[in-house]
């Protein structure tokens, strides 16, 4: 079903802001795969996402500098690997810019998606505004990375069940590369936000907001394109916020 004079986006949380050649975004988001030994000392670090170099290799130079705590099995440390996710803040100063650590997490990757469908039950005009949904799944996986269970997260927001539905179905096909001690993958969850957006073209806005999640407990809401482990097995033991490229 097609709706006439809409458009309809479907993404993971957030949306995405067009940038033209003289502008720089305020943040930069990147993924690198890390291995590290028993002692939490990085021995390989392959990135996951590309991104310009001048900003790829001192951001790898810092990350190799630091310490993690790996996992373990019956109590002895092992070599780990995990997805380090690092998102980056820019700043404009004078003729250049400068580059921090905003926020760091350890844990797995989404390796492999389904589609999702935007419900044709919602295609329909909104009085001509803008229209967004969110939905956040609680997401189970096993050592190969295969999902198990799908649930709705604890403080999702409520009224979307027919947009839950729809990315329910979607997400059992989805598949992990877990975390791996040892050589070994490890089961665990994962918070995920979907959001839906539909607009209407006339708008000059490139797109709906789907809003943020708080995370019950923790400090901050999950970002737009992340999955946030519920425990990760590396863990960061250096405190790397604020740290400049």
């Amino acid at each position: 079903m097609r709706a006439t004079g809409l458009i309809a986006v479907l993404a993971l949380l957030g949306s995405t802001h067009a940038v033209g050649a003289d502008r720089v975004p305020s943040h930069v988001d990147t993924a690198w795969v890390v291995t590290s030994d028993a002692e939490g000392h990085v021995v390989k670090l392959m990135q996951h996402t590309r991104y310009k170099a001048e900003v790829a290799k001192p951001l790898a130079k810092l990350i190799r500098s630091w310490a993690f705590e790996p996992g373990s099995i019956n109590g002895q440390p092992q070599v780990t690997q995990t997805t380090l996710h690092v998102r980056l803040s820019v700043e404009p100063r004078r003729e250049r810019y400068l580059t921090r650590v905003a926020d760091v997490h350890t844990g797995p990757r989404v390796v492999r998606t389904a589609e999702l469908r935007f419900p044709n039950s919602q295609l329909k005009p909104r009085d001509g505004h803008n229209y967004s949904a969110l939905t956040v799944l609680k997401v189970k996986y096993n050592q190969n990375g295969k999902v198990t269970a799908v649930s709705a997260a604890p403080g999702t927001p409520p009224g979307n069940e027919v947009f839950m539905r729809v990315s329910m179905a979607s997400v059992k096909r989805w598949s992990f590369e877990p975390e791996r001690v040892g050589g070994h993958g490890v089961a665990g969850a994962v918070y995920l936000p979907i959001g839906y957006a539909l607009w209407h073209p006339s708008r000059s806005s490139a797109g709906a907001e789907c809003g943020s999640w708080q995370v019950p407990g923790r400090e901050r809401a999950v970002r737009g394109g992340e999955v946030l482990s519920e425990n990760p097995v590396a863990r960061l033991n250096s405190e790397v916020v604020g740290s400049a490229l």
